[in-house]
């Protein structure tokens, strides 16, 4: 297990494996939790997922949100919803 040396770099810190692990800790939807949705709720979903990304991406620029990463994590969830739409129109 490989430990970065102590340092003044207020950079450094954010790069130790344990730190990875602890910022993603964020909610994403499970694909069964998804595939077992009809196609209303889905886009009802997907309509959601947009609404709460615009909101982190707000927070984000007025500095206001505290988990970067739910912005990534949020995105992930649009594009599984998406696909899944496309699987069930097909």
């Amino acid at each position: 297990h490989f430990v970065w040396p102590a340092t003044s770099c207020l950079s450094r810190p954010r790069f130790l494996p344990g730190l990875m692990r602890l910022r993603m800790v964020v909610k994403m939807m499970k694909v069964n939790e998804i595939r077992s949705k009809s196609v209303e709720e889905l886009e009802k979903t997907l309509v959601d997922l947009k609404k709460d990304l615009f909101m982190l991406r707000m927070q984000h620029a007025t500095n206001h949100l505290d988990n970067p990463t739910r912005i990534s994590a949020t995105r992930r969830d649009i594009a599984r919803v998406k696909t899944v739409l496309r699987e069930k129109q097909n």
